[in-house]
């Protein structure tokens, strides 16, 4: 009885860690892609759309450029919605 109460904390234990380590490897995969916003990112005021896409942008005050976030990518230098 004490060693499957054993058995199953560690089941317990493993299972944690892994969905620790598939969330780490989710946040650093949409790093990589590029999937959120940069740090630092503040919605300028009014709205504006990605002209590929069609999806809002966010202004990111630190670079001073629109960013689409579906498609991953600054809107172009001097870009203005």
């Amino acid at each position: 009885m004490k060693r499957l109460k054993i058995i199953e904390l560690l089941a317990g234990i493993c299972v944690c860690l892994l969905l620790v380590g598939c969330a780490e490897l989710e946040r650093v995969n949409m790093d990589y892609y590029g999937v959120s916003a940069p740090a630092g990112s503040v919605s300028k005021g009014g709205k504006a759309n990605c002209p590929d896409c069609g999806k809002s942008l966010t202004y990111v005050a630190d670079y001073k450029r629109w960013y689409c976030e579906s498609e991953g990518k600054y809107m172009d230098e001097g870009y203005n919605p």
